[in-house]
């Protein structure tokens, strides 16, 4: 994501993998921010991370920010991954259904 997208109000989303507890298996975290002011001039962005206080970004982290959630897929562990495109499209075919109203 690049800075000049960024708007105060928006909330974005920071995904990157993380260890579970004391164990060997990574799992995949997704975390909204909310944008409370950004400034072009400077390239910095003072942004809440996880509703905390708010903190100051700059544009090397501001990069890995995803302006829509990822779609998240729990496997057998407990541990959770990206949907591959296949799942995607099961998704969003099921999820048609639903607003249609047909089963």
């Amino acid at each position: 994501m690049k800075i000049e997208q960024l708007s105060p109000g928006m909330v974005v989303y920071d995904c990157h993998s993380h260890k579970m507890g004391n164990t060997t298996i990574s799992s995949l975290g997704v975390w909204e921010i909310e944008i409370i002011s950004v400034d072009l001039e400077h390239g910095k962005v003072v942004a809440s991370w996880n509703y905390n206080q708010p903190e100051t970004y700059y544009s090397h982290a501001i990069g890995s920010w995803k302006k829509n959630k990822p779609i998240l897929v729990k496997g057998p562990f407990g541990n959770y991954r990206r949907a591959t495109r296949q799942e995607l499209a099961e998704i969003r075919a099921v999820s048609s259904k639903v607003r249609a109203g047909t089963s």
